[in-house]
C-alpha cells in the first residue's frame, strides 16, 4: 500500500507511521518506506540517564550481550514497579491496584514518573525517526527504528492530560 500511495502521490508526501508498524518487517529500508517517520513509545538505548545506562552495562555483565531495545529496561522496571506494588500490599488484587496508582518512581531506568487515575504514566517519551530518503535494504532481524536507518528526529513528551481529552 504504501508503495502505491508513494507512487501515486510522489515523493513530496510525508508518511508517518506509528510505532507498531515496526513489527511489519517489509516497512523496513525498502525504497517506498524512504522518507517515513515513524514513532516509537520511549527512547533509545543510547539516551537513558545514568540509571539506565547502568542497567544496560549490568544487563551486559549478567548476559553477555546488550540489550537490544528499550523494551528490556521497559519490561525490567514494570518488573520492579509490581513486585515493590505487591511488596506494600495487603496481598489483595485492590491493594496492590491502588498501590500500583500511588507508585511514584524517581530517577530510575527510565527517569522519574508516576501514574495518572487511568494508570498511564505521567510521563510518557516517544522518539520520533525518519528514513531518509535512499535509506539502505537491511536484512531481518529487526531489534529496532535506528538498526534500518532510521535517524532519531526528536523526542516528545506527551501531555498526561491527553487522557483527559474528549473522545468520540
Amino acid at each position: 500500500m504504501i508503495g502505491d500511495l508513494r507512487a501515486a502521490l510522489g515523493r513530496d508526501v510525508t508518511f508517518f507511521a506509528p510505532d507498531n508498524v515496526g513489527d511489519a518487517e517489509v516497512f523496513y529500508g525498502r525504497p517506498p518506506t524512504t522518507g517515513l517517520y515513524m514513532s516509537a513509545y520511549g527512547v533509545p538505548l543510547d539516551r537513558l540517564e545514568a540509571a539506565g545506562k547502568r542497567f544496560l552495562a549490568g544487563f551486559e555483565r549478567r548476559y553477555g550481550r546488550p540489550a537490544e531495545t528499550i523494551d528490556v529496561v521497559k519490561a525490567a522496571q514494570a518488573a520492579e514497579i509490581v513486585l515493590d506494588a505487591i511488596a506494600r500490599s495487603d496481598g489483595t488484587r485492590a491493594s496492590v491496584t491502588n498501590e500500583l496508582r500511588r507508585t511514584r518512581v524517581t530517577k530510575s531506568w527510565l527517569g522519574s514518573f508516576g501514574f495518572d487515575r487511568n494508570g498511564d504514566p505521567t510521563h510518557s517519551p516517544f522518539t520520533i525517526y525518519r528514513f531518509p530518503l535512499g535509506t539502505p535494504s537491511h536484512q531481518p532481524p529487526y531489534a529496532s527504528p535506528a538498526d534500518q536507518g532510521g535517524v532519531v528526529n526528536r523526542i516528545i513528551v506527551a501531555s498526561p492530560r491527553l487522557a483527559d481529552a474528549p473522545r468520540s
